[in-house]
């Protein structure tokens, strides 16, 4: 769920820690931390007052290379009033910074989309120490745009294996 939504009327850190709290008494087994919305990239200028755009520039609206983890403020509140496991999603980038988030206890498990989009295997190649410990994922967004068609993939590796 949505730490925060990242405009202007949209869910809170207070009001997102307060449903997940009410999600954990119903019985949810863990709460992944995200952030954004999809429907900000459907919004007009005048509403949100920036242009809005799809691919590459809305990491505008979720951070950059230069934020890791951008999510992490907000998974750490989520672990001050949660007895479920909380799971951090969002700029993941090398090997020590998943360790640093689970031995600092700011997260319970990490997630990934994009960085196995680019690299399937990377926690295998993790697990047995092969290459550096950056993922080789930019976080451009492109395989966003891979999904009208079939079989999501990364466009920076695509076009690179095509000759472009």
């Amino acid at each position: 769920m949505n730490g925060v939504d990242f405009v202007e009327g949209g869910t809170t850190i207070s009001e997102s820690t307060e449903v997940a709290k009410r999600l954990e008494k119903i019985g949810y087994a863990a709460i992944e931390v995200s952030g954004g919305i999809w429907e900000v990239a459907k919004l007009k200028k005048k509403d949100l007052g920036w242009k809005p755009t799809f691919l590459p520039e809305s990491r505008i609206f979720i951070g950059t290379m230069n934020e890791p983890a951008y999510n992490l403020p907000y998974a750490k509140e989520f672990k001050k009033v949660l007895n479920i496991p909380v799971i951090l999603v969002g700029g993941i980038n090398s090997l020590n910074l998943v360790e640093q988030i689970l031995n600092n206890e700011s997260a319970d498990f990490v997630s990934f989309s994009r960085p196995l989009t680019r690299e399937p295997d990377l926690p295998n190649r993790w697990m047995k120490g092969i290459g550096n410990q950056e993922v080789d994922c930019i976080f451009c967004n492109g395989c966003l745009a891979t999904v009208v068609t079939p079989g999501l993939r990364c466009a920076k590796l695509h076009a690179s294996s095509a000759g472009n």
